[in-house]
């Protein structure tokens, strides 16, 4: 991993989180990882950072991964998220973009964004993501992929990415 935050379990990061215009090439998995069970993140903001994997369909992952599940005894809290103007390449095997939330361990819901909330959200605009050109079973499965499961909340925005001259584009979905 690039940038990891994502311990078997528990409270990895809590607050503002700002991981900002970044560049990170010839990732193993993921380039950005944040996976908390507990805690509450107040704030992220992930943005104008370059992920790049290594090209290789051994170690799938995710460009970016934003997880929020949970334990017997609490789960964690993704108050709100602004993900954009990421550009992403040649992750082959995974995602672009993986927004995971809930808790199946216990009955304390998991939160990404608060639902009916127009501030909280988790928001990923603006991104761009090229897959590669290996072709059909080559390319990632999909520019983003949100679960929501268990107990769990969650209030997500995904819009306005690619642009005209730079559409998302590589994807075997």
């Amino acid at each position: 991993d690039g940038i990891a935050f994502d311990g078997s379990s528990g409270t990895n990061l809590s607050g503002a989180v700002d991981i900002s215009n970044s560049v990170l090439t010839s990732n193993e998995a993921s380039g950005i990882s944040i996976t908390n069970a507990g805690g509450t993140i107040s704030s992220a903001a992930i943005s104008g950072n370059r992920i790049s994997d290594a090209g290789d369909l051994l170690t799938p992952g995710a460009a970016l991964l934003l997880q929020a599940t949970g334990t017997t005894g609490g789960a964690a809290t993704i108050t709100k998220a602004t993900i954009s103007s990421n550009v992403i390449t040649d992750f082959r095997a995974g995602h672009g973009i993986r927004l995971i939330g809930g808790n199946q361990a216990g009955a304390a819901k998991s939160t990404l964004g608060i639902p009916g909330n127009a501030t909280n959200v988790v928001a990923v605009t603006g991104n761009r993501m090229d897959g590669g050109s290996g072709g059909l079973e080559q390319q990632p499965d999909a520019f983003v992929d949100v679960q929501v499961f268990g107990a769990a909340d969650a209030n997500v925005d995904v819009s306005t990415n690619g642009t005209d001259a730079e559409p998302i584009r590589h994807l075997d979905c």
